[in-house]
């Protein structure tokens, strides 16, 4: 997989949700505790995009509640004409937010840890389009961190994220993370996202 086919898989598959497969009990239970602020039915996110690899400039984000609990992911670069839609499945419990590609969540992901302590660790992998896997490494590294975007000043968690492909190369970003907000800024070598927009 060349530099930019990794680049291209990491915006496409991690866009808004950024990114073991390991089951863990509680996300199989429908009546997990959603402690989020923004995984609810309705919610749009609209964020901003400076990217040298992604000819967009806007990412379109929606959340609909297809399940007690669980949420189906939509989204979209700017008109959805270009890159192909996104979607993926998420479920809060408690201090975990999952993703899985599929209703059922077979082999879901952990997508984000809401409260968890600096230096927690965990590590996570998708397919790429080009069939290679793409493994992300995430560690919380700050806390209560001030971050302002167009769509105000949030506190947030600091998510660093590493990607390296099984066809070579890597890539890193941060995610800041506000548990009301929900995702306000990615901030990586390749990409740049901002919450513009937000309708709770």
């Amino acid at each position: 997989m060349s530099k930019h086919q990794l680049i291209a898989a990491f915006l496409l598959l991690g866009t808004v949700t950024i990114f073991s497969c390991q089951k863990e009990h509680d996300a199989d239970n429908p009546n997990c505790a959603n402690n989020t602020g923004w995984l609810k039915n309705g919610h749009k996110p609209v964020f901003v995009i400076t990217s040298i690899y992604i000819a967009a400039d806007t990412l379109y984000t929606s959340f609909e509640e297809v399940s007690p609990g669980v949420f189906k992911s939509t989204s979209t670069f700017d008109n959805g004409t270009f890159y192909p839609t996104q979607t993926v499945y998420m479920q809060a419990c408690g201090n975990i937010v999952y993703q899985s590609q599929s209703l059922d969540f077979a082999n879901k992901q952990e997508a984000y840890r809401l409260n968890g302590n600096i230096g927690d660790t965990w590590t996570t992998s998708v397919i790429s389009t080009g069939g290679n896997t793409v493994t992300t490494v995430t560690t919380i590294t700050e806390k209560n961190v001030s971050k302002t975007v167009p769509a105000g000043t949030f506190i947030c968690i600091k998510l660093h994220q590493v990607s390296t492909s099984s066809a070579g190369g890597s890539v890193t970003s941060d995610t800041y993370l506000n548990n009301d907000a929900g995702p306000v800024l990615l901030d990586g070598t390749t990409a740049h996202y901002e919450l513009a927009r937000k309708n709770y």
